[in-house]
Formats: structure tokens, C-alpha cells, sequence
């Protein structure tokens, strides 16, 4: 008779012993490879927990990000509403004052002419000296209060362009700063997404590996030979 399994030949050589069995490969630690089954299985759903964790952490950050952003981008559009408002009562005032100013250039130039009429009077001695000294005596002083006017009215307008061009400056300046958040914000937004692909990824690796079901591990066959 030929024997063929390898316990039989070491029964034979009487070399089955304690540790015979273990010898030729055929013990079986159950607990240490359920240990390592458990151990996986845990590490596994550690895993899955972490990255759904990780996932939702990203998206609070962001939340946050976007709701710190938006309530800087809406004060910054506010600033520049209000500084376009400013701009446009400047520009209303200042085409008022352009039209006073034409209206005194006007009245200036027909003093002088009145003016000089009166001077020439005075000087040859035409018509009433008396008369004619009163009426160059109010001409002048309607002219040099016109004058002033014009002066004033000048360097209003030129006060007014100058607030003009820096309330624009401003504009511009808290424009860039909207432009630069929604430009953090997209960035953040992209970097979060990026992270979440890759979360995704992952989760989407294990989706279609099941434990075994009862049923699965009791279909094992693990009967020996009668």
C-alpha cells in the first residue's frame, strides 16, 4: 500500500509528535487569522470614516470661506455704491457751477465793456461826470464781485474733479479687493474639490467590496473525508 499523504509517511518514520501536525503545514491558528480578518475589517471602516470626515471638514471649511468672502465682497459693494452716489452728486454740482461759471464769464465781459465806456466818458468829459463816476463806481463793484464769483466757482470745480478722481481711485481700489476675494474664493473652492475628487475616488474603490454574508460563509465547504 502506498500512502500519500505527508502525515502518513512521518506516522511511519514515527516522526509525529506535538509538533508533527504543525510540521507539515496543516495547523490552523483560527483566532489569529480572525484576529487579522477583525482587525482588517476595522481598519477598513476607520478609513471610510475618516474620508467621509475629512470630506464633510472640507466642505464646512469652505462654507465657512464663502460666508466670510461674501460678507466682505457685500460691504466692499456697498462702499462703492456709496462712492458712486458721492460721484454723481459732484458731477451734478459741478455742471451746475460750469453753467453759473459761463453765466459770470458772460456778466464779466459786458462789465468791462461798461466799464471802459464809462472811463472813456470820464476821461473826454462826455455827458454827466457826476452820473457817470456813481455808474462806473457800481459797474466796478458788480464787476468785482462777478469776479470773485468766478473765482470761487473755479476752484470749486477744481476741488470737485480732484474728490472725483479720488473717490474713483477708491472705487477702483475696493473693486480689485472684490475681485481678488472672488478670486481666493474660486481657488479655495477648486482646491476643496480637487480633495473631495480624490475622496470620492477612494470611496468609490471600496463601494463595490461587501463583507461576506452568514449565508456566504456557511456555504464554505470545510467537511473532511468520512
Amino acid at each position: 500500500m502506498i500512502l500519500k499523504s505527508k502525515i502518513a509517511g512521518l506516522v511511519i518514520a514515527g516522526a509525529v509528535g506535538a509538533g508533527g501536525i504543525t510540521a507539515v503545514g496543516l495547523n490552523w491558528d483560527k483566532s489569529e487569522a480572525l484576529d487579522k480578518s477583525a482587525k482588517d475589517v476595522e481598519s477598513l471602516g476607520s478609513k471610510a470614516l475618516a474620508l467621509e470626515e475629512n470630506k464633510n471638514d472640507l466642505l464646512d471649511k469652505l462654507k465657512g470661506l464663502r460666508e466670510a468672502a461674501n460678507e466682505k465682497i457685500l460691504g466692499k459693494n456697498k462702499e462703492i455704491d456709496q462712492h458712486l452716489q458721492s460721484i454723481s452728486e459732484q458731477e451734478a454740482q459741478i455742471k451746475e457751477l460750469t453753467a453759473k461759471k459761463e453765466t459770470l464769464e458772460t456778466d464779466i465781459k459786458g462789465l468791462k465793456n461798461d466799464i471802459a465806456v464809462l472811463n472813456t466818458k470820464l476821461t473826454t468829459s462826455q455827458g454827466n461826470l457826476e452820473a457817470n463816476q456813481a455808474a462806473l463806481e457800481e459797474k466796478t463793484k458788480q464787476y468785482e464781485t462777478k469776479v470773485l464769483e468766478l473765482d470761487k466757482a473755479n476752484k470749486t470745480i477744481v476741488n470737485l474733479n480732484t474728490f472725483i478722481a479720488q473717490t474713483s481711485k477708491q472705487i477702483e481700489q475696493a473693486d480689485g479687493y472684490v475681485a481678488q476675494l472672488e478670486k481666493e474664493l474660486q481657488k479655495a473652492k477648486e482646491e476643496v474639490n480637487k480633495h473631495n475628487e480624490k475622496i470620492e475616488n477612494t470611496m468609490e474603490k471600496t463601494e463595490n467590496i461587501q463583507p461576506m454574508t452568514k449565508e456566504e460563509i456557511n456555504a464554505v465547504d470545510t467537511s473532511l473525508v468520512q
